[in-house]
């Protein structure tokens, strides 16, 4: 589990509402989070709430935050508190994404047991991944106690690429014993990532 932490330096807090988030259905079904109106289905539409005091906010968010950050629902009406758990939870999308992202580069390298554990985590954690690319796209903005912190997409995507990049040549030339084992903790982390954020 440790390898999968080495990854968090490229996701490190990114605008958590930077205005209308759009939750799609396409025609897949598949759910998906973009910034402009859904050209299929529209299952929800989560707007920017720039003072966190409404009962909107309270009824769609809190729930879900106390869950990812472990505060509960009254550690969340501290508005500092509250702000830090949205930036862990829009950190926490971001990185199932980037999580799938490299783990292809090993179902490429490792054969079938990391291909299928690759595809039981995308199918199980299917919802809070499509949100991780959505952040990915808009980047993440926030503040917590006067200090701004945040990533754009393209700082975002850049890093992910440069990360993938360095993985497919350590893979490519890394000799049978190395790549073994390199797959051996590949498929232990997929399976732990599956636990960790699949439905």
């Amino acid at each position: 589990m440790k390898k999968l932490f080495m990854f968090s330096c490229i996701l490190l807090p990114l605008n958590v509402f930077s205005g209308s988030i759009y939750q799609c259905s396409n025609q897949k079904g598949d759910t998906i989070f973009q910034s402009t109106p859904c050209a299929e289905t529209t299952v929800k539409v989560i707007k920017e709430i720039p003072n966190h005091d409404t009962t909107e906010y309270t009824d769609e968010m809190v729930k879900a935050l106390s869950k990812l950050s472990g505060k509960s629902k009254e550690d969340l009406k501290d508005p500092e508190v509250r702000k830090a758990a949205e930036i862990l939870a829009a950190t926490d999308a971001a990185k199932s994404y980037a999580y799938s992202e490299v783990y292809s580069v090993s179902s490429k390298y490792c054969g079938s047991d990391v291909e299928n554990a690759l595809e039981a985590y995308e199918s199980r954690a299917k919802s809070i991944i499509s949100l991780g690319e959505y952040y990915y796209q808009v980047g993440i903005q926030g503040e917590i106690k006067g200090e701004s912190i945040g990533a754009s997409g393209k700082e975002l995507k850049d890093s992910l690429n440069g990360l993938i990049g360095d993985l497919d040549q350590k893979y490519s030339s890394a000799n049978e014993t190395s790549l073994g084992s390199m797959c051996r903790d590949a498929l232990r982390d997929i399976k732990s990532l599956t636990m960790m954020y699949g439905d």
